[in-house]
């Protein structure tokens, strides 16, 4: 509905900004929406580059009691965790036993502010609008987003677990906003993937394979392949009261010393 929104003038172009994505992060649940998040599963995103064999990242999420905790596998000392019952993201390095924290009002805001500044751009109105162009092939079960700059197809797969779907969408949506706060200027804009992210969303799914083509170059595409296991093992159980266990225990430090710990030492 509010991809409807959008018209030609810039301050309409902003207003349907501030409606879409405050409406994107989950910032707050009901009393039966916490009470019902209690499903466990796994997915394993394999990140492909056109032309090569082997994936050029390997993620894991754990997603329990609607709160889910991200690794790489070639980093797996560092932990993203997204609760978006708590309304934060918190960031462990197990190696360094420090921890960060944002809180999801704060990426709300800074996305709010992004689209703003990015509809002020040359050809940024255009790009904004570009990326709600959504669609949905019924015969191919492929969902779209964005048109002629940054692409998004989604291979869509029958969900037997609309709770599961429901935390995947939440999860897309702030990991999204995260990439693009945490490489200001280096991660593509996040509207496309977004509105996207909506689509998946309301339709219940958790799809199989996603990727983003760049201004129409499917050579440089980079595609995400999607597992789910719809349960976790008695030794992931046990990883996530560990990670519970270090938020309690490891030292709070600020974004910028998380990030880079040198830098902030010398100051």
């Amino acid at each position: 509905m509010w991809l409807r929104l959008f018209t030609n003038s810039t301050r309409g172009l902003i207003l349907a900004l501030s409606i879409a994505y405050s409406t994107c992060l989950p910032i707050e649940l009901t009393a039966q929406e916490i009470q019902s998040q209690s499903s466990e599963f796994r997915i394993e995103t394999d990140v492909m580059e056109a032309g090569k064999g082997k994936p050029i990242d390997q993620s894991v999420a754990l997603f329990s009691n609607g709160v889910s905790y991200e690794f790489s596998r070639e980093t797996p000392d560092e932990i993203t965790i997204i609760n978006t019952i708590e309304n934060r993201v918190v960031f462990l390095n197990k190696q360094r036993q420090v921890q960060s924290r944002v809180n999801l009002y704060d990426l709300q805001s800074y996305i709010e502010a992004a689209g703003k500044q990015f509809s002020q751009k040359s050809g940024g109105t255009e790009k904004l609008q570009d990326a709600n162009e959504v669609a949905f092939d019924p015969n191919t079960q492929i969902a779209s987003a964005g048109k002629n700059f940054i692409r998004y197809e989604a291979k869509i797969q029958p969900s037997t677990n609309s709770l599961a779907a429901d935390h995947y969408a939440k999860f897309a949506d702030a990991s999204v906003v995260l990439n693009a706060w945490n490489s200001p200027g280096n991660a593509p804009p996040p509207f496309a993937r977004l509105s996207l992210n909506k689509t998946l969303r309301e339709k219940k799914t958790i799809p199989s394979e996603i990727k983003r083509i760049f201004n129409g170059q499917t050579e440089s595409a980079l595609t995400s392949r999607i597992h789910v296991t719809n349960s976790l093992t008695a030794e992931e159980k046990k990883q996530l009261a560990q990670y519970s266990e270090m938020i309690q225990s490891y030292a709070v430090v600020t974004i910028a010393e998380y990030k880079n710990p040198t830098q902030a030492l010398n100051r």
